[in-house]
């Protein structure tokens, strides 16, 4: 144990005197004029590909309608074929296993045919007519959770679902058709904005509602497997305004932001931190924290995070729009954004990591750092995330650790891996293959110089960063 932290110790040390001040705008990042409009979400795919949902027309002066691929560097994939694109809002996407896409948000149409809110794509932007969602949401998809076994959490603003009464949230199978058995009865009476997925399958959800099923529940919420409230999740009196972001820590503990003022009748400064059991953590010392909005979290390696949304500052010091968090809610001062967000409206609402670590952030802005951008930017940071959903890290292990030639690669999860990327200490892709079925794969990395590597492996859906040395 005390070798692996000595590695890590190594390679995190010898990123941040090689590569950039953590905070620093990417310029090798090709987006031109970026996006007309606003981003609302962004996925990194297991090829480093980057999908952006939003509300935009053009992409570097090109048409597009709300729903785009890049390449890594930046440009437009035009391989991606979404032909006359969504004709209203994409605010959600999920990547299966498959490789195929769930998308959401508040759209009537995709490729000039009739939709409802909820689509499946293929990997080449073609609808996927085997998934069955009918009639689907009356009204707005704000978000997407996909649980191990292939169920798709939505949640949102509308009030049904194929014609059926389910407010504010839905699970549907593996087809798209509605799972009965995750019954919610009268669901949420507003909004649900953001939701997170639990290791043992509770979701959290937070939003503007006041109740769920008709029980009490001020703007946050914990949801048993089977669709019923969990009581034993007593958050008092609640928030006294809308919960925006949600941020689910390895211990159990929940990261809360948005315009709240209070939790529970506590002060808290637009963000606070609950047990597991929903009461207020007293030791989270966010300081002033902001006055703004959060509308996001995105959580990393050892409980770090980044806190996206609209704010000029962060416990009194210049934060716009973005921060980097420490485990205790202060601020992580090694990440520096400089000016941050900026332009008419600086508004950060969604960020994603790609496998060298690097951030993407996404919403509605025209400049970061003084550099001009259209509503994304790539900005480098060394702190790499938590695996994308609640998969163990211990579940996929590399030895021997530092490796000579060949490289093993454990398989613990008992599902295929799909494919192993290294990139080397200044973020360049130097290896990768595709990986079989088996429990166990090597990979010879003989012809590599000797040392600090990052070991990227995805089974399409979940990503394992992991880091070595070769000798």
């Amino acid at each position: 144990m005390k070798t692996r932290i000595l590695l890590l110790s190594l390679f995190l040390s010898l990123a941040l005197t090689t590569n950039a001040q953590d905070g620093t705008y990417d310029p090798s990042f090709n987006q031109g004029s970026g996006f007309s409009g606003f981003v609302y979400v962004i996925k990194v795919l297991p090829n480093q590909k980057i999908m952006a949902g939003g509300e935009f027309s053009l992409y570097n002066n090109t048409p597009v309608s709300n729903l785009v691929r890049l390449n890594n560097d930046g440009t437009l994939d035009d391989t991606f074929v979404t032909g006359t694109g969504f004709n209203n809002d994409v605010y959600a996407m999920a990547v299966q296993a498959d490789g195929k896409i769930i998308v959401a948000g508040q759209f009537t149409e995709y490729n000039g045919q009739p939709v409802q809110r909820v689509v499946r794509l293929l990997a080449d932007g073609t609808l996927d007519t085997d998934f069955n969602t009918a009639n689907a949401a009356d009204d707005s998809v704000y978000g997407i959770l996909l649980q191990p076994d292939g169920k798709i959490i939505l949640y949102g603003y509308f009030e049904a679902y194929n014609s059926q009464l389910y407010k504010g949230i839905v699970r549907l199978n593996t087809d798209g058709s509605i799972d009965t058995s995750f019954n919610t009865g009268t669901g949420t009476d507003n909004e649900v904005l953001a939701a997170v997925l639990q290791d043992d399958g509770k979701v959290v959800i937070g939003g503007y509602f006041t109740q769920y099923n008709g029980i009490q529940q001020n703007r946050i919420a914990r949801i048993n497997p089977n669709g019923s409230l969990d009581t034993s999740f007593n958050t008092g009196t609640g928030a006294d305004e809308e919960i925006r972001a949600l941020g689910l820590q390895s211990d159990g503990k929940l990261l809360v932001g948005g315009f709240l003022n209070t939790f529970n009748g506590t002060a808290v400064p637009r963000i606070a931190r609950l047990q597991p059991d929903g009461s207020l953590d007293a030791t989270f010392n966010p300081g002033s924290g902001t006055q703004g909005i959060i509308y996001n979290f995105l959580m990393l390696e050892g409980d770090y995070s980044f806190a996206t949304g609209s704010f000029p500052s962060y416990d009194g010091t210049a934060y716009s729009g973005i921060v980097r968090l420490s485990p205790d809610g202060s601020v992580d001062s090694s990440f520096d954004p400089g000016t941050g967000l900026s332009g008419s409206m600086q508004i950060g609402v969604t960020t994603a990591l790609q496998a060298d670590g690097k951030l993407l952030t996404g919403g509605l802005f025209t400049a970061y750092d003084n550099n001009s951008v259209g509503s994304i930017v790539r900005i480098s940071n060394s702190m790499l995330g938590t695996p994308t959903d609640i998969s163990q890290e211990t579940n996929i292990v590399l030895y021997p650790i530092p490796v000579t030639d060949v490289l093993q690669i454990e398989n613990n999860t008992h599902l295929p891996l799909q494919s192993v990327t290294v990139y080397d200490i200044t973020g360049r892709k130097v290896f990768s293959k595709a990986l079989g079925k088996t429990a166990s794969s090597g990979i010879d990395l003989s012809t590599l110089t000797a040392g600090s590597y990052l070991c990227s492996i995805t089974d399409g859906n979940r990503v394992w960063n992991k880091h070595f040395i070769k000798e």
